[in-house]
């Protein structure tokens, strides 16, 4: 996975705005545990005996890694791994896959998780909406770090 370095945090930056969305909507929302969809974080919520703590316990432990991945790789120099061609081709092939993973399993996770608690859906189509968004922001925002180069 070698990407430019602008590339990665591209990703962070497209990525953050998702979790404080859904992670605001949820602590302004929600009045008791049982309310919460997700069994992981209403279990975070009831452990910790706070909606608040528990969200942010929640946050921190499941996408705390994939942050600090991303940040690690957004400051390392790839410029001696480039040099070779294989892990410039392998990073062409994983591109994609690596978008629709984050973009399918935090991005728009979060965006439904969010959007539930203003204009619930039954068919689940914030999913793809916050999908969409995701790739909507993270390439607009590496054609805008492009031109600025």
């Amino acid at each position: 996975m070698v990407f430019p370095a602008y590339r990665w945090r591209v990703r962070v930056y497209s990525l953050f705005p998702f979790v404080v969305f859904d992670y605001l909507l949820t602590g302004l929302f929600i009045e008791g545990f049982g309310e919460e969809a997700n069994r992981a974080v209403r279990a975070f919520m009831v452990g910790l005996d706070s909606v608040p703590v528990g969200l942010a316990a929640f946050t921190l432990a499941f996408y705390g890694p994939v942050y600090v991945t991303l940040c690690y790789l957004s400051n390392t120099d790839w410029s001696r791994v480039r040099e070779a061609e294989f892990f410039d081709s392998l990073a062409r092939r994983i591109r994609p896959l690596y978008d629709v993973v984050i973009g399918l399993g935090v991005a728009a996770r979060h965006f439904d998780g969010g959007m539930s608690w203003v204009y619930p859906l039954e068919s689940g189509l914030w999913i793809p909406v916050g999908f969409v968004l995701y790739l909507t922001l993270v390439h607009f925002g590496t054609m805008w770090y492009e031109l600025g180069r």
